[in-house]
């Protein structure tokens, strides 16, 4: 037979053990909110969403020149940063020269990994035409404050990578070359900088294309998020 005393000692402890496990929600809140708070606080640099346009009569060898933003999106501004942009074209360059192979066009792509530059090339009877651009871009900045941006040149090559691809996927009707620039072809952007206190932060974005139907003034519109 369970007395009185008994019964207040077990509702004691039923208490005591409601107590803690409150005490231990509470602490897991906290702990969850003061986590959720440090990363909507931490500096954060990104590449704006771009798109350029493009008509698939277009000359080939046209010098392309595309500009976007990195703009800070943490609460605090930064320092010390340098941005370094690069594609992977690298990957696909044997994928791409089979295709162009196979299609007679007479181009052909050579990636220099060393030297980060692109070439492309079009043979034509006698004649041998070529271009050569970097595929790397490196920015350093001083400062960025909160909610500023700083204007980015992307890598030549990348642009002209990105034209090429769409123009000849739309002149020989190569769904290869598509997906090969829709969903191979990706940019990739590595960010280092410190915040206020000193604390450096290395970051890396990865953007992948879209390319849109044509319209009334373009043949192709190329989407970069």
């Amino acid at each position: 037979m369970i007395t009185p005393f008994e019964v207040m000692n077990m509702a004691a402890l039923l208490a005591s053990c409601a107590a803690c496990a409150s005490s231990a929600a509470t602490f897991r809140t906290v702990r969850e909110m003061l986590r959720h708070e440090k990363t909507a606080s931490r500096p954060y640099l990104a590449v704006k969403p771009f798109s350029f346009e493009g008509r698939a009569r277009d000359d080939i060898f046209k010098r392309p020149s595309v500009v976007s933003k990195v703009v800070n999106l943490g609460r605090d501004s930064v320092k010390d940063i340098t941005i370094t942009i690069k594609d992977n074209s690298e990957e696909l360059e044997s994928e791409i020269n089979a295709e162009l192979a196979r299609l007679k066009c007479g181009f052909y792509i050579k990636r220099d990994v060393y030297l980060s530059e692109i070439q492309i090339t079009r043979k034509k009877e006698d004649q041998i035409s070529s271009i050569t651009l970097p595929c790397i871009t490196k920015i350093n900045s001083y400062y960025i404050p909160h909610a500023e941006s700083i204007p980015v040149q992307l890598p030549y090559g990348f642009v002209f990578l990105s034209l090429f691809l769409a123009r000849m996927s739309l002149r020989y009707g190569s769904e290869i070359l598509k997906i090969l620039l829709q969903d191979r072809l990706k940019l990739y952007i590595h960010t280092s900088f410190h915040d206020i206190d000193e604390k450096i932060y290395r970051q890396k974005q990865v953007m992948k294309l879209q390319m849109a139907p044509d319209n009334y003034y373009c043949d192709f519109t190329l989407y970069f998020v």
